[in-house]
């Protein structure tokens, strides 16, 4: 029996198909097909990782007139094989994952940025509409098409960015935690720790200031005629300057957030990792805020209040982690 056709009986008797082979191997599945048609032979290394994998010796592998004889070692072949066998990790793969990582991140803020700015036009417009500049129908039906088109990519944006990293999967596995990731990640929230800092501040004030003509408007409008007059032009100003200064700032938030996240995960082993009750809900607290946002706005007209949303939603996520960490101490 030559070495291809021992590999299928091998992997036929264990139960497990090629693909499954290949990931324990660290090798693609067309390899595993190759090795068993005899188009060609494994390395050395394989070979070694395929007499620890199946509990064989390697003259029994390499040799035709060997008969099988099984590795006696205390716990069975597998155990024996994830014990000793440490995947392969190099630092580009660490560095590729994290990109798609990155990239994700991106899509998100932009999502996030489209969700906060989509209704600025239907604010603007029918406050040109009360002032008869622009007919109130026309207003409301432009300003429905910008906010549910800015809706819609923003929902296609964060669906797109879930498939990015779904092909390193497996990868994914066996990066978290292992020694190329810790010591590539470290240098890497190094390098990345000034900007980060600089994201979160300039988010948290861009956040914090973009009220402030809104509130100088609504003072002036009660002791200035001329402001009063002319509100179809300061209000939507003011709208403008609060919702590109919250979208601004929260996107920063959102993609400086994503990063340090994207850098715990691959710096964990997955099993310290398991998403927890309050991860789970916070998952589906995310995904709905904002059709939560936009209903609230609907439903009160008061889309000039209800922007406060955003600037408060990463407080709610913190309550939960802190109920349910809470609990699970007691």
């Amino acid at each position: 029996m030559n070495l291809s056709d021992k590999i299928i009986k091998l992997r036929k008797a264990k139960a497990i198909s090629q693909e499954e082979l290949a990931e324990r191997l660290g090798v693609s599945r067309q390899a595993i097909s190759k090795w068993e048609s005899g188009q060609s032979t494994p390395d050395v290394d394989k070979i070694i990782l395929l007499s620890t994998f199946f509990g064989v010796s390697t003259d029994y592998l390499l040799k035709d007139n060997e008969e099988f004889e099984p590795k006696t070692q205390h716990g069975g072949a597998d155990n024996v094989f994830e014990e000793t066998i440490e995947p392969r990790v190099s630092s580009e793969d660490v560095r590729h994952v994290l990109n798609e990582k990155y990239r994700e991140a991106k899509l998100i803020t932009m999502a996030v940025f489209l969700f906060i700015l989509s209704p600025l036009t239907l604010i603007c417009l029918l406050s040109h509409g009360d002032a008869g500049i622009i007919k109130e129908p026309l207003a409301l039906i432009i300003g429905l098409l910008v906010l549910f088109s800015f809706v819609t990519l923003g929902v296609g944006l964060c669906i797109y960015s879930s498939f990015l990293i779904s092909p390193y999967k497996s990868k994914l596995r066996d990066i978290r935690g292992s020694q190329a990731s810790v010591s590539f990640l470290q240098g890497e929230t190094e390098r990345l720790q000034k900007r980060r800092r600089l994201s979160y501040i300039i988010g948290t004030s861009l956040t914090i200031v973009s009220p402030l003509p809104l509130i100088f408007y609504s003072i002036s409008h009660s002791y200035n005629e001329t402001v009063a007059e002319k509100s179809y032009i300061y209000f939507p100003l003011c709208m403008a300057f609060l919702f590109i200064f919250v979208s601004f700032g929260v996107a920063l938030l959102t993609n400086a957030g994503m990063r340090d996240e994207a850098l715990k995960l691959l710096n964990s082993k997955p099993e310290t990792n398991k998403k927890t009750v309050a991860d789970e809900i916070s998952d589906i607290y995310w995904t709905a805020l904002p059709f939560i946002y936009l209903l609230i706005s609907f439903l009160t007209g008061r889309w000039e209040i209800t922007w406060i949303i955003w600037p408060l939603s990463p407080i709610i996520p913190q309550i939960i982690s802190l109920i349910f960490g809470r609990n699970r101490k007691n």
